[in-house]
Parts: structure tokens; sequence; C-alpha cells
């Protein structure tokens, strides 16, 4: 795929699907600017956009010329205060891009503290914000006190006994050096401490990760007899750790998951919820080109562009394409009816079977669309043979045995489990109790909690009581099964991947147990009850209660795969053959 083709496809999945941008800045005008009559008063007065016209408006005359041209409002920031967590009028979540000045503060010019809130704000909604952050203040200042905003402290990097030796031997030698500390602190500065949290607190950083000169540092801690690797990386620590301490007016207090920023190129900052790039008000007026330029450096792989591509297709033709789903309004008075019928114990689970079908008719309308552009992406990727496109997208080397193994036994795992519904025991549930992995292998009709009417006699006398049968999943070690086998199932269990069979080996009976989940086989924090008979002191079958954990789930085709394994082993007709004795087989 060449650059060019590349950047299509960013725009197409990203920018396309723009429909209004909100700028905020203190130097805007507004709309309530230009009908007031008479001269500007107050914050209005300070307004510097008079003297600066033409700059101004190239910059809204770019997103008028985009395609689809974009609805442009302003807000002047004027009303945006600061607290524990800046609140912003509810009309900036909703934007679909946001051009935010980093400086609101017009009495401190390097003040982003408003700004810096606003994008908190933004990074903790519920959906993908896109923000351009438009300053003429240094690119650099800007972008790294935008990151420390949105870093939470680590706190401790040593620990106490290291701390306590890095101390000790700084102590000594500052005897005769009383400026030493400060002096070596110089050496770490807030460019090493970005590019140590960039990797994962690694030091020293990766090369990989184009981290800063360490010379200055290395030559320092020398001096003072920390000459060893590991006596630096120590000292290292130790001065990050201080370097943490100094910016800890300008550190955030929540973790946002997913937060990246570039290590070299095109500045930019993501986090699962929001992407920011960067553009100087000095240079630049075309801020979609900088958004799209910040995007390219960043990088997403094709996985990344389907699901925005599909986010979009949704918001696009989402209206129609809920109207085709419910063109059929006999299903759809059938399912309301037995919504309504249920009672309270069955609603919930009734209402969210409704919910699923009613989204999969949904996106079976919308996908259709997102499939050729998948389609067009994988086409341009295999016109280009000279790239390793899983190395470059992914960062996994398949020439890399360990690297492959690892993608096939993740790939396993994803194809064959799925999130575990947490409302009631399901087929697949994969539930941990008595230190065993055991799976339910019951057919989902006879899970339902409610459906099974109380004067039936089916199971005597057992209101609130579901049994169920479960099969007990052996580990089998290492992940070197063959999956192909129809055996195994592969999960991933306490962020580990693992392997496991219904027996250890071919043609063994699998391991099965009639089980009795109480208050039928709801869920309440992940967790649930039953029990099992097993023999007392007497020698009689007696119940056991015994509490389980819900650890995982299989997707429905592999449980039923399972489930026909376990029919076909209990459905067994036994011969009377003999095996042949070792001799006899000679």
């Amino acid at each position: 795929m060449t650059e060019e083709e590349y950047r299509g496809f960013l725009k197409e999945a990203f920018i396309h699907p723009l429909r209004s941008v909100l700028i905020v800045d203190d130097d805007y005008p507004t709309f309530e600017d230009m009908l007031v009559e008479g001269e500007p008063k107050g914050a209005a007065a300070k307004k510097t956009w008079r003297k600066d016209r033409e700059r101004i408006g190239q910059v809204l005359q770019a997103f008028r010329d985009a395609e689809p041209p974009l609805i442009v409002d302003i807000h002047d920031g004027h009303n945006v205060g600061q607290s524990d967590e800046t609140k912003v009028a509810k009309h900036l979540h909703q934007s679909d891009l946001l051009i935010l000045d980093f400086s609101l503060n017009r009495n401190d010019p390097e003040d982003g503290t408003k700004a810096i809130g606003i994008v908190r704000t933004l990074f903790s909604n519920d959906h993908f914000n896109l923000v351009v952050v438009h300053s003429s203040t240094d690119q650099t200042t800007v972008f790294n006190d935008l990151v420390f905003g949105l870093l939470k402290p680590i706190g401790e990097i040593l620990s106490d006994e290291e701390r306590t030796g890095v101390t000790v031997r700084l102590a000594e030698y500052e005897d005769d050096h009383p400026t030493y500390r400060a002096d070596a602190l110089k050496t770490i500065g807030n460019e090493h401490y970005l590019a140590f949290r960039n990797s994962d607190a690694k030091w020293p950083v990766p090369a990989k990760n184009n981290p800063p000169s360490v010379g200055g540092f290395e030559q320092k801690a020398a001096e003072a007899g920390f000459v060893t690797k590991p006596d630096q990386f120590l000292l290292a620590k130790y001065l990050l750790e201080l370097r943490e301490r100094a910016l800890g007016p300008k550190l955030g207090s929540k973790v946002y998951p997913g937060l990246v920023w570039s290590k070299n190129g095109t500045a930019w900052i993501r986090s699962d919820l929001g992407f920011v790039a960067f553009s100087d008000k000095r240079q630049n007026r075309d801020l979609l080109a900088d958004l799209v330029q910040a995007l390219e450096n960043w990088g997403p792989p094709p996985s990344r562009l389907f699901l925005a591509k599909l986010r979009a297709q949704v918001d696009r033709v989402g209206v129609p394409a809920e109207s085709k789903a419910l063109e059929n309004l006999h299903v759809l008075a059938r399912w309301y009816s037995e919504l309504l019928d249920a009672d309270d114990a069955e609603r919930d689970s009734r209402v969210q079977d409704a919910v699923d079908r009613h989204a999969d008719l949904l996106f079976r309308q919308v996908s259709p669309g997102v499939g050729t552009f998948a389609s067009r992406v994988i086409a341009a990727d295999k016109m280009d043979t000279e790239r390793d496109h899983c190395l470059h997208y992914f960062g996994v080397d398949f020439k890399d045995a360990a690297q492959a193994a690892l993608a096939t036994d993740e790939y396993n795992a994803f194809i064959c489990s799925r999130t575990p519904s947490l409302r009631h025991l399901e087929t697949g549930h994969v539930f941990e109790a008595e230190d065993r992995i055991w799976v339910c292998l019951t057919p989902i009709c006879d899970l339902v909690p409610g459906r099974r009417k109380k004067s039936s006699d089916r199971f005597g006398k057992m209101d609130g009581i579901l049994p169920f049968m479960a099969v007990r999943l052996h580990p089998i070690g290492a992940l070197k099964s063959k999956p192909t086998t129809n055996r195994y199932i592969y999960l991933k269990l306490g962020g580990q991947l693992k392997a496991f069979a219904l027996a250890l080996k071919e043609g063994e009976s699998p391991h099965w147990f009639n089980l009795y989940a109480l208050n039928e086989g709801r869920f309440e924090s992940g967790e649930f009850s039953y029990r099992r008979l097993e023999l007392n002191a007497h020698n009689d079958l007696a119940p056991k209660k015994v509490r389980a954990k819900i650890v995982g789930q299989l997707q429905y085709e592999y449980a039923l795969n399972l489930m026909q394994r376990l029919g076909f082993s209990m459905s067994r007709v036994g011969l009377d053959f003999i095996k042949r004795s070792a001799d006899e087989e000679e």
C-alpha cells in the first residue's frame, strides 16, 4: 500500500464522517460578538481577531471547503471554569471535531489548565473524540504539558531498600560535592520522564522508542561511583522519582485506558476514547491536514480502520438501516409480547436477548459497506509485496517462531471464547470451583431463569433449583496441542493463555457431573452457588454446597461442538471386543 493510498483510507475512516467542528478559542469571534452594537466590552474587547482576520478566515474557509463541508461553531471559552475536574458545556462532548486553543487564560498565555481539563473530560466520555490543539505557544511545551496532564503519577519507582541504598551512597558523595544531586537531576529532564513512561517504565528506554540522549546522565552517574549498568539503573530510577515529584502539580489523578503518544515526528496523543493532534497558529491554516498528518504518524492498523469505518457507517446509514431491520411488524409484535408476558425473574434475560437480536439486525444492514472498505484495504496491501504487513502494523514477526506461536495461541483463544455474560448460567460458561475448571454444557433453552413452570413435576419439588450438566476441562499445560483435532479449547484465564481438553487421552470419556444451581443459576458479582452429591461419612449420598466463579465463556458454536462430543460419549454402545495382548501383537 502506498502512502497516498493509506492516507486516503485514513480520511475515509476518520475525516469523511465528520459533520461539524467546534472551535474553542478566546481570540475567535462568536455570533454574540457580531450581534452586539457599538464597541465591544469586557472579554470581547480583549480579543485580537480584528487584527488577524485573514488567518482566521482561512482556517474557517478550510473547514467549509472540506468534503463534505463542515458546520462550524465557535465558543470563546469564557465560561469554561476550573475545578478539581474541569466541567465543560455538554455540547462540547457531542462535536465531531474539536479545535481547542491551548491558552484559554488571557492573563497567562502559557497556562493550558483549562484546555487540559477539557481534554481530560473528553477522554472520559463514552465515545471517540478527535481534537486539534491549536496554539501559538511553543509546540513542544504544549505537547509535553498536555501529556503530563493526562498522566497519573507512578508513585514509588524504587523499592524502599533500593531507595535507601541510593540515598546512602549519594549522601556520602555529597559530603564533598553538596550540589551533586541537583546537578544530576538536570541530566534527567522532562523528556526522559516522558520516554520512560511511554516505554512501560523501562530503563534504559528501548532504542526503537527514539529515546533522548543519556550521555550526560551516564557521565554524571560515573562521577559518584555509579558505573555499572545496574547501578546506573538504580540512580536513574531515583532521579525519575525526583523528576516526577517536581512535575507533581502538572500531573493528573486518573488513568486513561490506552494512553500513548508519539515517540518522534508529528506529535499526537491517543487514548481509547480520543485522539489529539497539534497545530501551530503561527504557521498552519489547514487544520484538517494537520489532523491527517498526525493520524498518519500514529498509523492505525487495518483492523482499527475497519472499526472506525463501522462506527461511521452506523452513524451515516443507521436510520434507514434501523427502518429496514424493523420492517417486520409481526416479528416485533411477538418479541414485545414475550417481553410483556415475562415475569420479573425472566424479563431481564428476555430483554437482553431482544436487544442482542435487534443489534444483530442493525449490523447486518451496515456491515456490507464495511466489508467493501476492508476488501479495498486488503487489496491495496496485497499489491505491496515488499513490506511485512503484520510486522509493520502490529509488531509481530511471523519469521520468529516464538512470536508466530504466540500469535496462533492468542488467535485460537480469541475465536473460541467471548466476554462472559454475567446475568445467569448459559451454555459454554466456564467456571472455577474447588480448584478445578468446568464448562456448562446444558442447552441454553433449559437454563433461562423463570422459564420452568413452578407447577411442573419434571424435576419434582425443585423450585429455585436449576439442574445442569458440567464437564471438567483438563489443563494440558503447554499449548503444543493440535487444535484441528477437535479435542481442545483455548482460553485466556487471568491474563494467561491456557489449553484444555475434555479428556487427556484420545478415546477417554469426558468427566461429567450433574449439578444443581441455586437461585436458578443467577449470578451475583460473577459468581453463583450450586449443589453436588457426594458420599458422606456414612457412605450415603449427601448434597454439598459449592461456590463457583465465572472465568470465561465459549463462543456458542464451540460449546455446541463440546456438547456433541459429550453426547457421542454418553450414547456410545459398549461392544464385547477385546484388545490383543502385547505378545499377540507380535
